[in-house]
């Protein structure tokens, strides 16, 4: 008798795994994502990334929301900011840290509740009382605040998941999966997220520059000179929350609630890429002009016109038609640098900009050398060294991007198979031996 209650009677981690906090964890880590796929593989998998946490269930579960309104919070109340999320660091550090801790999913989590906080319920200060025009203040200001939160989805959740892959597809003396694995993924996935918030502070007050010149004001100092000044702040809570993220996983890689959870993702995954149900049906050059849009967009705030922005557009989509058509004119160049793993094509590409940068900036200062080949290019090089725009820091920005677009080309398009007419046939034609 006592047996037969003791079999019938749920352990407590029985009753709390399952029912409610069950189904929930499945909506957050399996369902959510997979509805996401539709939009493409990218938002289901930062959707995805973090699911580990379900190893531990209340965490699991708690987490997403919890970081939903955070984001809430700090979009709406602001905390002593008032333009930008860049004049606290303490903010900044707060996101850094859940991102890295929690995965790209909480950081989806935390920069929606962020962006709906902060565009519907915080209310900023002189908006649309000096503008005659209502429309034009609405797309200079909003519009703006849109960049805003693309800045911010950089760092909550493109570099967590970036680091994240990163790690995964770089080669290890260790077996996959493994205790010691888990460990020295957790050491590439706190660096390259150190590196990756360090490049994002530096750049950060420049491109949010709109938020200001779109509605003719002056970037305030507060807003540009915490993440330049104070940066190592933000990179420390990023290290403390990848480190976090390691201890968890190496503690929990055995789980087999989460693999579970992992295989009918991987599942939907499938199911999608064989229904064709993502935007990558959309025609290549459509999506790689749509890629050049984008990334002029995102580069706005060292635009110093329209003609400087329909220039680098232009750029830009000669540079991603070219990776492509370089890939399949050129299969072996993707052969060649698809043997070299990817993290250590990036580094090298940041070590060639990091180089190239000043030999491109030094002829292009104001007031540099303007004698032999450099007094002939005068005529070329005088609309650069003007100092009163950022088309110098522009130019090293697109031969960093070329750079970084040679050394990771896509794989070749697969070629359509030629059509072989079948021989034609005539009565009593044979077939000789």
């Amino acid at each position: 008798m006592h047996e037969q209650t003791t079999r019938q009677l749920p352990t407590v981690a029985q009753a709390t795994s399952g029912g409610f906090l069950d189904r929930w964890l499945d909506v957050v880590w399996v369902r959510l994502p997979g509805v996401l796929r539709r939009a493409g593989s990218l938002p289901a998998l930062a959707a995805n990334d973090g699911a580990g946490l379900a190893a531990v269930p209340l965490l699991g579960a708690l987490l997403p929301p919890i970081a939903f309104f955070l984001g809430l919070l700090c979009g709406a109340v602001r905390f002593g900011t008032t333009w930008s999320f860049s004049e606290s660091l303490g903010v900044l550090a707060l996101f850094g840290l859940v991102a890295f801790f929690g995965g790209a999913g909480p950081g989806m989590w935390l920069w929606a509740g962020y962006a709906l906080g902060d565009f519907f319920l915080y209310r900023r200060p002189d908006i649309y009382l000096a503008d005659w025009n209502p429309i034009e203040a609405f797309i200079r200001t909003r519009g703006a605040w849109l960049l805003l939160y693309v800045l911010l989805a950089l760092e909550v959740i493109v570099f967590p998941l970036t680091a994240s892959a990163l790690r995964r597809v770089t080669p290890l003396p260790f077996a996959r999966p493994s205790r010691a694995a888990a460990l020295a993924e957790g050491g590439l996935y706190a660096v390259i997220g150190a590196v990756l918030t360090y490049c994002w502070a530096q750049a950060v007050p420049i491109l949010q520059r709109p938020i200001f010149t779109w509605r003719n004001d002056t970037p305030t100092t507060v807003a540009m000179s915490p993440l330049q000044q104070h940066w190592q702040w933000v990179v420390l809570a990023v290290v403390v929350g990848a480190l976090g993220r390691t201890a968890f996983e190496t503690l929990t890689w055995q789980n087999a609630a989460v693999r579970d959870r992992a295989r009918r993702f991987a599942a939907i995954i499938a199911g999608a890429d064989r229904q064709k149900i993502t935007w990558t049906s959309v025609p290549l050059p459509a999506r790689l002009v749509a890629g050049a849009i984008f990334t002029t967009i995102l580069l706005a705030g060292m635009l110093p016109g329209w003609g400087d922005g329909l220039l680098l557009l232009l750029l830009l989509v000669v540079v991603y038609l070219s990776r492509q058509f370089l890939s399949n004119l050129v299969p072996g160049w993707y052969n060649i640098l698809n043997r070299v793993p990817l993290v250590l094509r990036l580094l090298v590409a940041a070590i060639l900009s990091r180089i190239l940068t000043p030999l491109i900036l030094t002829p292009l200062w104001p007031g540099s050398s303007n004698t032999g080949l450099w007094k002939l290019l005068g005529p070329l090089l005088d609309p650069l060294r003007a100092g009163d725009n950022f088309r110098p820091i522009l130019l090293t920005t697109l031969v960093g991007l070329i750079i970084a677009t040679l050394l990771t080309p896509p794989p070749p398009q697969p070629r359509a198979a030629a059509v072989v007419s079948p021989a034609p046939t005539f009565p009593g034609a044979e077939v000789r031996q």
